[in-house]
């Protein structure tokens, strides 16, 4: 018949993203590098790491491909890609260097593996750690190492100068609450420990029972090293939670309270004999007193001339420990 018919369709093409990674470093690196790249080019960003930021920071680890996908407005994406390689890095180790030093110890030669490195810090001489020079406080020693790829490798050790004057740190002032332990370490490297509760171990763990609630008690250790003595001090309060008195001293009953420094002691458990206890508020002992138990439990209690004031008793038995407190006037 001749006839004919058409149509037409437009199609607009949308731009992409001229996604680009910007990384002006080397493509060989050495491992554990921190690396930073820039995204451009689009409007949105996901790295092959789930980052979505414009600049990422990635430590290298291993051979790495590094991906971004753009996205623009329109919604077109386009990538980028970037390949890092490693350099092996050598492994180094620094000994020899103490925990603790007297100022007037003798120099320390040191070892840093593999060998061709350089030590810095307070108190280095080429590969000798001298103490005095050091001077009394804490030093960080490095040892660096660069291998034949120019990869630098780094371990360190930290020690302390130790002299007459110094103080060893075992903590700030605390307090110590029902159920609860502290440990107290003086640090290691000393010849010999010395704490006023009588051990000689670096570490002491303290105990809530330890002490009648209130009592505030002074810890303090001295170290020894070469003849060279230092010491720490730190006070723990022993908490007094309000009404931890009835709870815990229900096993007996005093009479007077107050006094004047006379008193009675009258165990309620049945028990062969116990123990009383007083302590001044500082956790100073100011009395002791074994009490054996006959027909009953009572104990008449002539204490020495003591300031008027609140004083804290214990009372210790096969059936436990109980605390309170006396007022004397």
């Amino acid at each position: 018949n001749g006839c004919s018919s058409m149509d037409s369709v437009i199609i607009n093409t949308l731009a992409l993203p001229e996604t680009n990674i910007v990384y002006d470093g080397e493509t060989m690196v050495c491992q554990n590098s921190i690396l930073e790249f820039v995204a451009e080019g689009a409007d949105n960003y996901l790295w092959s790491n789930g980052e979505n930021l414009d600049t990422l920071e990635f430590i290298i680890e291993s051979d790495t491909l590094i991906e971004l996908i753009g996205e623009n407005d329109n919604g077109c994406i386009a990538s980028d890609t970037l390949s890092i390689g490693i350099l092996e890095v050598e492994q180094v180790t620094l000994s020899g260097l103490l925990p603790v030093y007297c100022n007037n110890d003798p120099s320390e030669i040191l070892i840093g593996t593999p060998s061709g490195g350089e030590f810095a810090g307070d108190g280095m001489v080429g590969d000798e750690f001298k103490p005095a020079l050091a001077g009394i406080g804490s030093h960080t020693i490095v040892y660096k190492y660069t291998n034949a790829n120019s990869c630098l490798s780094t371990d360190s050790a930290t020690t302390i100068v130790y002299g007459n004057e110094s103080v060893i740190d075992i903590g700030d002032d605390r307090m110590i609450n029902p159920d609860e332990t502290i440990e107290l370490d003086a640090g290691s490297g000393f010849d010999n420990y010395y704490w006023s509760n009588g051990s000689k171990y670096q570490n002491i763990t303290i105990y809530y029972s330890d002490y009648p609630p209130g009592s505030i008690i002074r810890y303090v250790v001295i170290g020894v090293i070469n003849g060279c003595t230092t010491q720490g001090e730190v006070y723990i309060t022993f908490a007094n939670p309000e009404g931890i008195e009835d709870a815990i001293s229900n096993k007996f009953i005093i009479y007077p309270n107050p006094n004047k420094g006379i008193f009675n002691v009258s165990y309620l458990d049945e028990v062969r004999e116990f123990q009383i206890i007083l302590y001044d508020y500082h956790g100073r002992l100011i009395f002791k007193k074994d009490v054996e138990c006959n027909l009953d439990c009572d104990a008449k209690v002539e204490l020495p001339k003591l300031p008027k004031g609140l004083y804290l008793i214990k009372t210790i038995s096969e059936k436990g420990v109980s605390s309170g407190k006396i007022v004397v006037r």
